[in-house]
């Protein structure tokens, strides 16, 4: 018996390029943001894909191939071509956090590197990743996984300044869980920045948290350069109140003495 190939499944990206080069740092941004768009980001995952063409030229192409029964690309396209419309649909589709989050990272290459990206596949949709699609999958995210805002400040080590056309981003490191934080901003303010970096700052804005109370990135609306002498508690060096003395016997110490 003949066992039946296989049919490869292609997904190609295209994107319109900002400026008339594409860097190596933009050409593995997009590499990694397609890969997690087409298998999440578990290091585990089962699925592999072969990169079979990448095309310079006013756009960045890239297509990938995988010889594996796919059926989540062609329904996932099919769920946000429905999004795209100028129509927002009655019923949200069912995206999974892998859709949400793949998405997600695809269009935050748009306004820094790219101008527009597209996402095709023989027998789906093609689907750009327009500002109403963008939007709509926001408004499912916050609902997937409990997103919630509020204002208030956050202190830590800037770091990894990002300029686009349409906003600037950096990032600090947030003192408790030591998650980095995205940090958006006016391109107005991007020489004071820069003039910042690596300095340790308190940022105000809006703050973006994730279900699990967890700070995610901030609309930064002002920054302050903290001072040298205002370090983290945990910088701080260990205070020496007992003189070596055992601590249980200084606390007795102190009960005899009362």
């Amino acid at each position: 018996m003949i066992s039946q190939l296989t049919k490869p499944t292609l997904v190609t990206f295209t994107g319109e390029r900002m400026g008339t080069r594409v860097t190596v740092s933009a050409l593995i941004a997009a590499l990694e943001k397609a890969l997690i768009w087409l298998r999440g980001r578990d290091p585990n995952a089962t699925v592999d894909w072969d990169v079979v063409k990448i095309r310079i030229d006013n756009r960045l192409r890239l297509t990938f191939s995988s010889t594996e029964d796919i059926s989540a690309i062609p329904n996932r396209l099919h769920m946000l071509h429905e999004l795209e419309k100028k129509r927002k649909p009655k019923l949200s589709p069912r995206l999974t956090e892998e859709d949400i989050d793949g998405t997600q990272e695809l269009a935050s290459m748009i306004g820094e590197d790219f101008v527009s990206m597209k996402i095709s596949s023989p027998g789906a949709p093609t689907v750009k990743l327009t500002p109403t699609l963008v939007e709509r999958v926001e408004e499912i995210a916050q609902v997937a996984r409990g997103v919630y805002y509020e204002w208030g400040t956050m202190r830590g080590y800037m770091d990894q300044v990002t300029i686009g056309e349409r906003k600037c981003t950096f990032r600090i490191r947030n003192q408790l869980t030591n998650d980095d934080i995205g940090c958006s901003f006016p391109l107005e303010e991007l020489n004071a920045v820069k003039a910042a970096l690596p300095a340790r700052v308190e940022v105000y804005g809006r703050i973006k948290m994730n279900r699990s109370d967890k700070p995610t990135s901030i609309d930064v609306e002002k920054f302050r350069i903290l001072p040298e002498n205002l370090r983290p508690f945990n910088e701080e060096p260990p205070v020496n109140i007992t003189d070596g003395m055992d601590s249980g016997d200084f606390v007795e110490g102190i009960r005899s003495a009362s």
